[in-house]
């Protein structure tokens, strides 16, 4: 509104030292548009914000630029310490984006659901011929991860509706996981015998240490997934990914369930352990 746009103005050009401020007035209306580092986004964002810009009037698009010339500066430090300068840490995402980003990845879409039913039989097929490198790429191609970071950003802002629906994605997902791990798994049930089931990549997750293992590897992922999501470091985010993958032991869930119930049928009660394989299945189920 036009009472509010001396106000604003005053806030980008003296406090902020924004450059080359275009203003555009139509009718009521004051359309502000300029060029800002990365480093600084976060700074004025804050201060419109308290300002009062996008919460009682107007509201801010933030649009990413490929390329600038000439190019943004970031702003002046006398004092820049080694570490900020080496490794970047005002360089972060602003909330709204990690926000608007993880809400969009809460979803089970058609293409969520395409990638999960691919990434379950990728991993089915690792598990059942003990081949971890097939394992590991079912991992890379799994989207788990979007409803967890969807229930775990929803807790921390007390956005209720989000930890619900990441509950709930998560908790069908997995299902469709074990389910697919089951069904998968008759298809390998007559070369149990000859693949030596169950594989060393099936008994490794059926191992009651491997949930105190798992333990482990949870916390520096959480600060790997912080650290991915503020930073936009896709690579780091697909290394926590492999290491943290809810996926491999929801398949392998289904596949020592169903090897339970029809090993014995196909290859006799005396070669394979009901009670072996259920062990497998609920310690998988667990992790």
């Amino acid at each position: 509104p036009e009472d509010k746009a001396a106000e604003v103005y005053q806030l980008l050009h003296d406090e902020h030292q924004v450059p080359h401020i275009a203003r555009v007035h139509a009718d009521s209306l004051f359309v502000f548009s300029f060029r800002i580092h990365n480093e600084r986004t976060n700074s004025l964002l804050g201060s419109l914000q308290r300002a009062g810009v996008g919460r009682h009037f107007g509201y801010v698009d933030i649009l990413p630029i490929e390329t600038s010339i000439p190019m943004t500066r970031p702003p002046d430090r006398k004092h820049k310490s080694f570490f900020r300068r080496s490794y970047g840490v005002s360089e972060r995402v602003t909330v709204e984006a990690i926000y608007s980003g993880i809400a969009q990845n809460n979803n089970l879409s058609f293409d969520f659901l395409t990638l999960l039913i691919v990434a379950s039989i990728i991993s089915a097929a690792g598990l059942a011929t003990n081949n971890p490198v097939v394992v590991v790429a079912s991992m890379l191609v799994s989207p788990l991860m979007g409803p967890i970071l969807a229930f775990s950003l929803g807790g921390l802002i007390n956005d209720w509706a989000m930890v619900g629906k990441g509950l709930l994605n998560e908790g069908i997902a997995l299902s469709i996981c074990v389910v697919i791990g089951f069904i998968v798994a008759f298809i390998f049930l007559p070369f149990g015998e000859f693949l030596e089931w169950p594989t060393n990549e099936m008994s490794s997750r059926g191992v009651p240490e491997t949930l105190l293992y798992g333990l482990l590897v949870a916390s520096p992922s959480g600060i790997g997934v912080a650290l991915s999501l503020t930073s936009s470091t896709v690579t780091c985010l697909i290394g926590v990914a492999i290491s943290a993958s809810l996926l491999p032991p929801a398949v392998n869930t289904g596949m020592a369930f169903n090897y339970a119930l029809f090993g014995p049928l196909v290859h006799g009660r005396d070669k394979v352990s009901l009670t072996g394989m259920l062990i497998i299945s609920g310690i998988s189920f667990s992790l």
